[in-house]
């Protein structure tokens, strides 16, 4: 089924409380909200007929609103817990809403460089490959070839047990980690497994500038960093 055919909705989970960061979602990043730049991303990306954001916090809510956004509930306290999921709160959204769609769109907040292109391109990809699953990595900077545990004995183990060690740089494979900002699943297979990621769930590579994900302030000054050598670079 082409795009534009399928209904397609955009869930944004913003709770409040926030270990790392105070109100972390509408903390300013470049003289805006947070949340703003994953709310502009979704609303101007194509095929998406529906925009959620899913908040338990009345200060999140009213940005949303006031950006055009339809806040159809609050989501419940006890979906709005350190030990909640992001697959309770999809959930919630999908049995709760009055209308059905066909896939959804998980865009998380932390993840401000992530475009419209981007959505677009990925729900393009999905449809073009008649995925049942599609989610954003990039590369990882670390390799797992050399990255090791530590044993009782106190000894290196090599994570990758069963593989030789590479010594030069230039002959490691190439690894892919998620990145956190595009999450594309069919609604009728996440009702029934809860998850994002399957056993044949499409990768959409992302370069690492657009992936950054805001977690900690030091993030968030790199965010702001990038922004500003943008602003020189333009």
């Amino acid at each position: 089924m082409p795009l534009g055919v399928k209904k397609i909705l955009a869930i944004v989970p913003a709770r409040g409380g926030s270990k790392g960061v105070a109100r972390k979602n509408i903390r300013e990043l470049g003289g805006k909200p947070l949340l703003e730049w994953t709310l502009n991303a979704a609303l101007n990306s194509d095929f998406i007929d529906k925009v959620v954001v899913s908040t338990e916090c009345c200060e999140i809510a009213n940005v949303a609103i006031n950006f055009g956004i339809d806040i159809p509930f609050m989501r419940p306290q006890h979906l709005s817990r350190d030990d909640t999921t992001v697959a309770d709160v999809v959930e919630h959204v999908l049995t709760s809403l009055d209308e059905q769609y066909e896939e959804v769109v998980l865009l998380q907040p932390t993840s401000p460089f992530r475009s419209s292109a981007h959505i677009t391109d990925a729900l393009r990809a999905y449809c073009k490959l008649d995925a049942r699953s599609l989610v954003s990595v990039c590369q990882a900077e670390k390799s797992p070839y050399w990255m090791f545990t530590i044993s009782e004995d106190r000894l290196l183990k090599p994570l990758l047990t069963n593989e030789k060690l590479v010594n030069r740089r230039q002959d490691l494979p190439a690894f892919y980690q998620l990145n956190g900002a595009i999450y594309v699943v069919n609604v009728s297979l996440f009702l029934k497994k809860k998850k994002f990621v399957y056993s044949d769930t499409v990768p959409y590579v992302m370069d690492h500038a657009s992936s950054l994900d805001i977690d900690t302030l030091v993030d968030f000054q790199i965010a702001e960093a990038m922004l500003a050598a943008n602003d020189q670079g333009a």
